[in-house]
């Protein structure tokens, strides 16, 4: 988890909302 965090925060600072997104993408 802190993992993906740091990915996404390197993103977007979003939390929950980028995190979804981003587990989306894995899905597809």
């Amino acid at each position: 988890m802190q993992s993906s965090k740091r990915i996404l925060s390197g993103v977007q600072p979003s939390g929950d909302l980028h995190l979804g997104n981003y587990l989306g993408a894995i899905k597809n």
